[in-house]
């Protein structure tokens, strides 16, 4: 039948997505006829590829009625086939076809020829273009009215640039941004729906108004930062003048804080200064000074860290105008700050400073004592080397003459005449005396000792860390080192003048060197001159000449570089002695020109003979090589003649040839040497003045040489014919070497070959069991595995085979000898080719390489014998070991047949459960053991397959055995197969019964299952479209419900059969031969229907579904828009009251609002009134009977003022404050506005309501029943933003100490106890207030719509998500377009909630800082009040204490200037009452001080502004002028203090000289004294008297005030020392004082000055001299003995000479009591340990002597330091070690004669070595040898000291010493130790020579050593080292026992701690004459208790130590 040509299969539903749809739907192609009818196959979707196996065509009913029809299938007539239709048309049908063939009709599936295709196509275009107008056309008009918007919002921008409305632009950007979007979304929408052209008109409409959306939308974009610029513009100085005060508001606190903070530090700074000398209060005031300015510069760097944080905000500044602003304003501030730091640095360091200072005073001191002495030296250097200056000033003017003279041309001879006359004037003068000179040097060198001490001194100073760190005592060592230097230059003139003096003499000296260099150098010329003329004689040393002269010019550069060395030494004399020695010098050098000139004319003369011999000897050398020339001539006639050469062999033409050429290699050598020496002679002739006559002899001498040489050239090499003979031998022998070798290889091959063919495994293994390439797994049966050809080394079915085995051994020999056959024969042919082996030879030896050849063969043959058995083995072994394994397992698996058929006979029906479990174990046993057995047959089946593959590979006759055998294990390994066949099938049988019941029962369920599903979706297609919701989703859940189990069911079912097929097809079992396989097959077919069936109607469901889902989802978004838009309507009233304009609601008329209502509750609290009488007294006040009007409430509020003092501060004064506050009651408690007239009064109800205490609640909390939290239940839970009113006041829970509050909750009018806040800190209620609530609301309002945005928005977008794939028709595309659309208004709302956002985010920000503004006024007055009672306070106290302090000061003044007729009784008096006074007010002013620190510190703290803050300033303005009391007490103090000891040493003076007039009065010396004044009650030893004896001894001597007065000082008792005191007084100078021979100072010549810290012996009471006001002393200096008078005290008050006790000293160690003041003098005896000597004469210092010190390293220890090398007598401590350094490298020998010895080894420099003997002159030799022993090796033998010509190889060491008397070793650690005697010790440099300061000694009587008191021994001790200053106050170092004796009977007083002070009662006694332990009597300061200390504690370690 004819139809068209192409068909389309098309859909109209959504099973686009299904598989089957997919392939059949496209156009087809008529293919050709099939039953009567046409057939088509799916066009390919493109060009070049195969179509498609899908088909439309008919089939009739030749197979049945339901095979007729058309059909999908993938061939015609084929079994796979996809959809049928019963219709037999003759076309192919348009619809009625079954989607899968045997399922229902797809409505929605057609089949239609293309023409009625393009019909369709184009009237569904129209209808889709007509729809997509449509939707356009909507959004377009949309779009328009958004257009229209945001046109008229530019219009009004841009011609209301002042009041424009931004939030217009911003809502019209807002509305139409979301338009380019959808209008995208659309245009995808129409290019997606295929129309192609049809659809570009509406297309084009969409994007015109796209264009105008966009270029709208572009406006706006860019319209709206400008105009958000611009509004930012205009309110950007307001906000950055806000943000700055801000800024500033912390920024000045900190600034502030800091400024006051370093004013109170510069304050406390100059307190350091107002206490002057006194320490203890300057280091107080440093101390507060330093933590001030600690707590300054902390408060600095917080400001400038605060300052830097808000210059790092200045970004957030708009206008450039406020940044500049807030840059100035903080670079101001800091600047300052900056400043104030600088200003802290010296307060910083006030207390080091003042520390410091007291140091510099002291380390002023120290130097200047140890300066001045430096400086004495240096002026008595001065005096004494005056001559040594005065002389070399005149040298200089000579030196300086005469080098004028030198260096001026020549003058005229008078000119000459006048300047000798002046020189002889000049050399006139005469040298200093030796004795003067070396006097000077001596003092010079005691200066420079002192000096370096100083400076030693100044410098370990300044390595001090603190010195190092304090410009203050820096600059007392600068001055001290200025003062150094000064001494220094002084010396370096007297040091200048004694360097000319010296330069003098060592020019002298160094003329006697240079004249004896000059002498040998003119020596050697002659000796070199005698040598030259020697040459040639006979007996005369080859060479010798050459050494003279060596000799010579050596000596002669020795005396030039002398003569240059001398030269340069004398220029730098400044003498006139180097002038002269320069010109003798000269003179030196002009002989020395002549020496050089002699021995250039030597060396010419000694050429000059020696080239004469040179050519005597070159005559001789040619003379023999012709000679050798003729020999070789002779040599050469054998094989020159060829007859004698053809019957040589060639052995005699070898031998011949060998002589030839010796002789001619002898007469070349011989011609070479000559030719040489000649050439050297030509050489040297052409460079020199030769003689022809020498020239020619060598020319001739050259022409022979040539002449001899041409005769030895043609036997050089031999003749052709005797080369070629001997090459063809070498060949030869070569050959035959070759076939030797390759025939023994040969013979091996054969022989291991034989070895092979009969063993082709070694004895010692068997054949090897080989193991499988590959082990295929039991449950598969791959394909055999092809491998490639093995090698013939290794099978390729083997991992591993021994490599060293016959087969493999034969063939490496064959491969060898092979090779060797090859080299032989390619070896022969290539020397036969190239004529060099004879061809007779050749045929030989190739006939014996050919035999070799063939029997290599056969061996090769016998070889592959062995090696085919071998493969054999190896192939065969493998498969017959599986197939062994293989028929194991089969019959594993009989053995287990046997025993489950008896389970199985036993157990037909299963009712015997124990039965069943055995057997079903049994079961499992047996299949398991099958799989194995079958896994094994399969892989021997697939091994011999591989097998079968290798043998083929093999060679001759192997592939045929290997096939039989592996033939016979095939039909093993088949029968094994069947026989596991036969046994399994029993167990099969009731497997396959089983599976069979339990699977029809899992169909059985699936199918009802699947037509519940059925009946459930059937319900669901029969429910209308209006159905309720709830109903629809019921049926749904239902449908959904059954078809999950339909699905369950059929996955149940499914599972077991395939898993049963499974297992069948792997056992081997196939349907076409096994029925129960076909069965179960049959049962898995018939859940297909079952599937497809619950698919089909879960489509149909689809539809239906997906209606009731857009309903749900557009029901759901409009109920949400509808809650979110009422939410936004009530945030945009709430927000709108924060930001009203009107005056009376705005936001700061609330804030004071509240807080005049607050105030208004306080009051009637306060004043216990009612709210009713409170409203009367304001309508009384507001002039008003009974009601109150709003304009005139500030009036009314101000009539309370009195009561309530705060109003005012609540709403200000200004006229404008008063509006406000009008306005705000108007607002709240008026029904009309403010400005209405006629409703301006404030409604009585409203102002009552609001006089009610209020809370809002700010944090949920509960609200219980009772007071009580704990005992108390819980009533409800309290919400944020609660209003509460109060029905009592706050009380106190006792129990949790928390605060709470009886309330109302207006919201439901329940009461109960809510808490306040919590012990944390967490706040729960605030006081109500309008703006408070408002804030809130908003604030709420605000959050509730941010989480309806929020939660709106993640709807759109998550169903937005879910419809992403449901495309733009049918319901869910629709409802998806809907949410697009509302996406919009989420948009805006999200918008508008922001800007809702902002505006409550000011007010709460406006609110805050109201708040804060409100707490500063209050805090402003109230610190206003504390800080004037502050000042007034303080201002009282600063002055009655000043008042008071300067009375009682001028007091104080008035006595200490007071006259002295005042009685000393009166005195004393006075001056303890003024004491007393000034001490109460220092300590009043402490208080006063420590009052005014609390009041700063504890009322004022750390604020930094306000009030308070000028307080502070105030205050410490006051503490100021109290820090100069105690200063000005504490001067008065001390000038009291000086007062009363003036009178009591005035006193104590006139009993001390009372005492010594009566004593000399009576002849007593101060032991007789002490007795006379002892009572008969005393012990007769006793060191003690009473004082009263000494009042009643002097009674009539003193008046009785006096002597009280004076007595008053000492204790009840007096010590013998202290009587001793009394009779002998002395002094220390501690400022320098002239002693001067008279009283009166005035014309009297001082006798010498007495240095700090002399001693001197007073006599007599001092006495004021009159008119100078000195007073003055006789006195004695102890120093020299020297007596005269000095003053005590200057007229200004200053101190020169002090009391102190009587000098002692005391031994600490054992030493001598000499006999003169001289270290060395002799020594009288020893002093012991505990002597105390009483001073009678010095300290003074010995005279400065001159030492040697050395440094060096001791061998034993290694140790490093400095050693005394030589004394002040010259006596050394060290001798030399003999040891030699080699200084030059030089030979060891084992003898002394040179000649005659061998040497031992070579000596390098440096090394040491022991001299064993003397050295020795070698006088044939003219050397010095030594013996010695090296120390490095031990070995020893003779070494040269110096050669013949001078040269020093080694010399004595001057480094190496041993110690040889016991010396000190100051190491460089600072520690020292005695040297041993004869420990070796090396130098590390030269010794030198240095002064040592002489000790300081002080003549002594001592007492407690002699039997007689009164003859007592003297002598000198040298003070400081063992004897040291002995004082009466001393300190116990060690704990020990006081005892009440010193002899064995002596018990404990009582036990004596560490560290505890005693007094010395007298001096120390031993317990008997000759004993050496001393004793100390003591009293301990402590309690007073006296008894006796040893002198020496533990360990011998002294026991006291002095306390000053």
């Amino acid at each position: 039948m004819k139809g068209e040509e192409r068909y389309f299969a098309i859909t109209e539903g959504d099973d686009t997505e299904e598989f089957v749809i997919q392939t059949l739907t496209g156009e087809f192609q008529r293919k050709g006829d099939n039953h009567g009818r046409p057939f088509y196959q799916k066009v390919p979707p493109k060009a070049g590829v195969p179509p498609p196996e899908v088909f439309i065509y008919y089939w009739d009913e030749r197979d049945g009625e339901s095979f007729s029809g058309w059909w999908f299938g993938k061939a015609v007539g084929g079994n796979e086939v996809w959809s049928h239709s019963a219709d037999s048309a003759k076309l192919p049908p348009l619809g009625g076809w079954k989607i899968p063939f045997t399922g229902d009709v797809r409505d929605t599936f057609l089949v239609m020829p293309r023409s009625q295709k393009v019909r369709k196509d184009a009237s569904n275009k129209a209808d889709l273009l007509k729809s997509l107008e449509e939707e356009a056309q909507e959004l377009i008009t949309e779009s328009v009215k958004s257009v229209e918007k945001a046109r008229a919002a530019m219009r009004a921008f841009q011609t209301q640039q002042d009041k424009f409305d931004i939030e217009a632009i911003k809502e019209a950007h807002l509305d139409i941004q979301p338009h380019t979007q959808i209008f995208n979304d659309m245009i995808a929408k129409v290019e997606g729906s295929g129309l192609g052209d049809v659809s570009r008109a509406v297309l084009r409409k969409i994007r015109e108004a796209q264009s105008a959306v966009a270029m709208e939308a572009q406006k706006l974009k860019v319209a709206l930062p400008k105009a958000s610029k611009q509004i930012q513009q205009k309110q950007s100085e307001v906000r950055d003048d806000k943000l700055l005060a801000e800024m500033m508001l912390g920024v000045n606190e900190k600034f502030e804080a800091a400024e006051d903070l370093v004013e109170k530090a510069e304050l406390t700074f100059g307190l350091v200064e107002h206490a002057g000398e006194d320490e203890e209060e300057a280091l107080k005031a440093a101390e507060q000074t330093e933590t001030i300015a600690k707590q300054a510069q902390a408060a600095v760097k917080e400001g400038l860290g605060a300052i830097g944080q808000k210059l790092a905000l200045l970004k957030d500044f708009e206008s450039d105008t406020g940044r500049l602003k807030a840059t100035d304003s903080l670079g101001t501030l800091r600047e300052k700050l900056r400043e104030a730091n600088a200003k802290l640095a010296p307060f910083l360091a006030a207390k080091v400073e003042s520390k410091q200072r007291v140091e510099a005073k002291k380390l002023d001191l120290e130097i200047c004592e140890l300066l001045a002495p430096a400086e004495k030296e240096v002026e008595a250097a001065e005096q004494i080397a005056e001559p040594l200056v005065a002389y070399a000033k005149v040298a200089q003017q000579a030196a300086g003459k005469a080098a004028e003279k030198t260096a001026r041309p020549k003058a005229k001879a008078g000119d000459k005449t006048e300047k000798d006359g002046k020189d002889d004037s000049v050399q006139k003068r005469t040298p200093p005396n030796p004795e003067i000179v070396e006097s000077a040097m001596h003092r010079v060198a005691n200066a420079v000792t002192s000096l370096l001490g100083v400076t030693k001194v100044v410098e370990q100073k300044r390595h001090n860390q603190t010195v190092m760190f304090s410009h203050v005592l820096k600059k007392v060592l600068d001055k001290a080192e200025e003062r150094v230097r000064a001494a220094q230059k002084r010396l370096d003139r007297i040091r200048s003048a004694q360097k000319e003096i010296k330069e003098m003499e060592t020019a002298q000296n160094l003329m006697g060197d240079v004249e004896e260099k000059t002498q040998a150098a003119e020596e050697a010329v002659k000796v070199a001159e005698d040598a030259v003329r020697a040459i040639g004689n006979e007996g005369s040393l080859i060479d010798s000449e050459e050494e003279a002269i060596k000799v010579a010019a050596k000596a002669a550069a020795a005396a030039k570089i002398c003569i240059s060395m001398k030269l340069l030494e004398v220029k730098r004399f400044t003498a006139e002695a180097g002038i002269e020695a320069q010109k003798i010098l000269t003179e030196h050098q002009t002989k020395l020109q002549a020496a050089l000139q002699k021995i250039e004319d030597c060396k010419k003369q000694a050429g000059e003979k020696k080239s004469l011999l040179k050519r005597k000897d070159a005559l001789a050398k040619v003379e023999v090589a012709e000679e050798h020339a003729l020999k070789a001539e002779a040599a050469a006639e054998i094989i020159l003649d060829d007859a004698q050469l053809k019957g040589m062999t060639s052995t005699e033409i070898r031998e011949a040839g060998a002589i030839t050429r010796k002789a001619a290699d002898a007469a070349m050598k011989a011609a070479e040497e000559a030719q040489v020496l000649i050439t050297s002679l030509q050489i040297a002739a052409k460079g020199s003045s030769a003689s022809e006559e020498a020239t020619a002899e060598l020319s001739k001498l050259q022409a022979r040489l040539k002449a001899a040489e041409a005769t030895i050239a043609p036997f050089a090499v031999l003749p052709d014919v005797v080369e070629k003979q001997l090459k063809i031998q070498s060949v030869i022998d070569a050959a035959e070497l070759q076939v030797s070798t390759a025939e023994d290889k040969v013979e091996a091959a054969a022989k291991l070959a034989s070895e092979a063919e009969e063993n082709p495994w070694p004895d010692s293994e068997a054949p090897p069991a080989p193991v499988p390439v590959e082990d295929p797994p039991p449950s598969s049966g791959p394909r055999p595995k092809t491998r490639a050809k093995p090698a013939p080394q290794a099978p390729p079915v083997m991992l591993s085979i021994a490599m060293e085995n016959p087969v493999d051994r034969a063939k490496t020999a064959i491969e060898n000898a092979q090779k060797a056959l090859s080299v032989a024969t390619a070896f022969i042919e290539a020397q036969v080719k190239d004529d060099k082996m004879p061809d007779d030879d050749a045929e030989g030896m190739n006939a014996r390489l050919e035999a070799a050849k063939h029997k290599l063969t056969a061996a090769e043959a016998t070889a592959d014998k062995g090696f085919e058995q071998r493969e054999v083995l190896q192939l065969i072994g493998d498969v017959d070991k599986k197939t062994i394994e293989a028929e194991a397992s089969v019959e594993a698996v009989a053995k287990l047949a046997g025993p489950l058929a008896e389970l199985m006979a036993k157990h037909t029906d299963d009712k015997d459960e124990g039965g069943s479990s055995s057997l079903e174990a049994a079961l499992a046993e047996m299949k398991a053991a099958a799989k194995t057995a079958a896994a094994n047959c399969s892989s021997v089946k697939t091994s011999i397959a591989v097998k079968r593959i290798q043998a083929k590979r093999l060679a001759g006759a192997a592939p045929e055995i290997c096939r039989e055998q592996l033939d016979e294990l095939g039909e093993k390994i088949e029968a094994g197969l069947k026989r596991l066949t036969e046994v399994r099938q029993a167990s099969m049988d009731r497997q396959f019964a089983k599976a069979k019941t339990t699977s029809t029962a899992s169909v059985e369920k699936a199918g009802t299952k699947v037509a519940a599903a059925t009946a459930a979706y059937k319900a669901l297609l029969e429910l209308s479209d209006g159905a309720d919701p709830e109903q629809m989703q019921d049926v749904l859940s239902k449908a959904a419900s059954a078809q999950g189990e339909a699905s369950f069911a059929l996955s149940a079912a499914r599972g077991p059969l395939e898993n049963v097929l499974n297992e069948a097809y792997d056992d081997g079992l196939k349907s076409e031969t096994d029925d129960r396989v076909k069965e179960f097959e049959d049962m898995l077919e018939t859940l297909s229907p079952l599937e497809k069936e619950l698919d089909d109607m879960q489509k149909k469901a689809k539809d239906k579904e997906h209606k009731f889902v857009a309903a749900c989802l557009l029901s759901e978004a409009t109920d949400m828009f509808e809650q979110l838009e009422e939410k936004i309507k009530t945030m945009n009233d709430a927000s709108a009251a924060l930001v009203a304009t009107d005056k009376g609601k705005s936001l700061v008329a609330q804030v004071r609002l509240g807080y005049v209502l607050q105030a208004l509750r306080s009051h009637m609290i306060a004043a216990s009134k009612t709210p009713e009488t409170l409203f009367e007294e304001l309508a009384k006040a507001s002039g008003e009977n009974g009601t109150i009007e709003a304009p005139k409430i500030p009036a009314a509020l101000r009539a309370l003022v009195p009561e309530i003092p705060e109003l005012p501060e609540l709403f200000g004064t200004k006229g404008e404050d008063d509006k406000l506050v009008a306005a705000s009651f108007s607002a709240l408690f008026c029904s009309g506005d403010a400005g209405d007239a006629a409703n301006t009064s404030i409604e009585k109800d409203k102002f009552l309501d609001e006089l009610k205490v209020r809370y809002i609640c700010v944090g949920s909390v509960s609200m219980t029943q009772d007071l009580e939290v704990e005992e108390s239940a819980t009533l409800r839970k309290l919400e944020v933003s609660e209003i509460l009113e109060a029905l009592g006041p706050a009380s106190k829970d006792e129990k949790s100490d928390l605060m709470r509050v009886f309330v109302k909750a207006l919201s439901d009018d329940s009461e109960g106890f809510v808490t306040l806040a919590g012990s944390g800190g967490s706040t729960y209620l605030e006081v109500y207030s309008p703006a408070l609530a408002s804030i809130r609301k908003a604030e709420i309002a605000v959050a509730d719509v941010s989480e309806s945005v929020t939660q709106t928005i993640a709807y759109l977008k998550e169903k937005n998500e879910d419809l992403k794939t449901a495309g733009t028709s049918g319901p869910l595309g629709e409802v998806k377009v809907e949410l697009g659309k509302l996406r919009v208004r989420a948009s805006r709302a999200q918008a508008s909630q922001g800007d809702s956002k902002r505006k409550v985010e000011t007010a709460k920000k406006s609110h805050e800082a109201e708040v804060e503004a409100h707490k500063k006024r209050q805090q402003d007055v109230a610190d206003k009040k504390v800080a004037d009672k502050m000042v007034e306070d303080i201002t009282e106290l600063v002055d009655g204490m000043t008042t008071k302090a300067g009375e009682a000061c001028d007091e104080a003044a008035k006595l200490v200037a007071g006259d002295s007729a005042i009685s000393i009784k009166d005195l004393l008096h006075a001056l303890k009452k003024s004491e007393a006074d000034l001490q109460a007010i220092i300590s009043e002013t402490a208080k006063a001080q420590e009052q005014v620190m609390k009041v700063v510190t504890d009322q004022i703290g750390n604020v930094s502004k306000g009030p308070l803050v000028e307080a502070r300033r105030l205050i410490f303005r006051l503490k100021v002028k109290l820090a100069p009391i105690p200063v000005n007490c504490k001067k008065q103090l001390s000038a009291l203090e000086a007062k009363q000891l003036a009178a009591a040493q005035d006193a104590e003076q006139s009993v001390a000289a009372a005492v010594q007039e009566k004593v000399k009065a009576g002849g007593l010396t101060a032991d007789s004294f002490f007795d006379k004044l002892r009572s008969d009650n005393d012990p007769p030893h006793s060191c003690m008297v009473q004082t009263a004896a000494l009042r009643d001894f002097l009674k009539g001597s003193l008046d009785e005030e006096e002597l009280k007065a004076g007595l008053a000082g000492f204790d009840e008792t007096l010590s013998r020392l202290s009587v001793s005191g009394l009779v002998q007084q002395y002094r220390k100078c501690i400022k320098e004082v002239a002693l001067t021979p008279n009283a009166e100072v005035k014309g009297s010549v001082p006798i010498r000055k007495i240095e700090p810290d002399e001693i001197i012996e007073v006599f007599g009471k001092p006495a004021k001299e009159e008119g100078t006001g000195l007073q003055r002393t006789r006195c004695r200096a102890l120093k020299d003995l020297a007596e005269g008078w000095v003053t005590v005290f200057g007229n200004q008050g200053t101190t020169f000479v002090e009391k102190m006790d009587k000098p002692y000293v005391v031994c600490e160690a054992e030493a001598p009591l000499q006999e003169s003041c001289a270290s060395s003098s002799p020594e009288l005896r020893k002093l012991v340990a505990g002597e105390v000597l009483e001073m009678v004469e010095g300290p003074r210092e010995e005279t400065a002597v001159e030492i040697t010190r050395a440094k060096g390293k001791s061998a034993k220890d290694g140790a490093t330091g400095w050693v005394l090398f030589k004394d002040e007598h010259g006596q050394c401590f060290f001798e030399s070690q003999k040891l030699m350094t080699c200084k030059k490298s030089g030979a060891l020998t084992d003898g002394f004669d040179i000649s005659a010895c061998s040497a031992i080894r070579k000596l390098e420099i440096g090394e040491l070595l022991e001299m064993m003997d003397e050295p020795k002159e070698d006088e044939k030799r003219k050397v010095l040898r030594v013996q010695v022993k090296a120390r490095t090796d031990g070995k020893e033998g003779w070494v040269t000291v110096k050669g013949n010509q001078g040269t020093v190889y080694v010399e004595e060491s001057k480094l190496h010493w041993n110690c040889s008397k016991e010396v000190e070793l100051e190491n460089d650690d600072g520690t020292t130790r005695n040297l041993e005697v004869g420990e070796p010790f090396e130098l590390l440099m030269e010794p030198a020579t240095e002064m040592r300061g002489g000790k300081l000694l002080a003549r002594v009587r001592s007492k407690n050593r002699s039997s007689t008191p009164d003859a007592p021994v003297e002598g000198w001790v040298v003070v400081g080292e063992a004897v040291l200053p002995w004082v009466f106050r001393q300190q116990v170092v060690q704990a020990c026992s006081m005892m009440d004796g010193i002899d064995e009977h002596s018990t404990v007083v009582r036990e004596v701690a560490a560290n505890e002070e005693v007094e010395l009662l007298e001096v120390p006694r031993s317990s008997d004459e000759d004993s050496n332990a001393f004793f100390s009597h003591v009293r301990a300061t402590q309690d007073g208790a006296v008894g006796f200390l040893p002198f020496l504690g533990k360990e011998g370690k002294v026991l006291l130590e002095s306390r000053s």
